[in-house]
C-alpha cells in the first residue's frame, strides 16, 4: 500500500535487544494532501529505516509504502501501519 502526504514529525527512538540482537524503533506522522487532511501514523523498525526518517524535514511531501498489521490482545484489536519505504516527492518544475 502507498500513501502521500506532508511529513509532520518523528517521535522518540526506542532501543532494545531481543535474542542477542539490537533493534531500533520509532514512529512518524504525515498529513494527507488528498483533500481530506487526515493525520496518519507509521511504525518504523531497523536502524537503516530510522536513519532515513530522521533526515526528513517537517513539510516535506513524502510517499510512504507500508503494510498494515493487526494483533489481538485481551479481546481488543491493535493495528499498526509498518513503513516499508519512504521517499521525498520531487517538486514538479513549472
Amino acid at each position: 500500500m502507498e500513501i502521500t502526504g506532508k511529513f509532520i514529525r518523528y517521535y522518540d527512538i526506542v532501543e532494545g535487544e531481543k535474542n542477542g540482537k539490537q533493534w531500533l524503533k520509532t514512529s512518524f506522522t504525515i498529513m494527507t494532501t488528498d483533500g481530506h487532511s487526515r493525520m496518519v501514523g507509521f511504525t518504523v523498525f531497523g536502524s537503516d529505516k530510522v536513519a532515513i526518517v530522521q533526515m526528513l524535514n517537517p513539510g516535506d511531501t513524502v510517499s510512504v509504502q507500508f503494510y498494515p498489521e493487526s494483533r489481538e490482545f485481551n479481546d481488543k484489536i491493535y493495528t499498526e501501519l509498518n513503513m516499508v519505504k519512504v521517499m521525498v516527492a520531487k517538486p514538479i518544475a513549472a
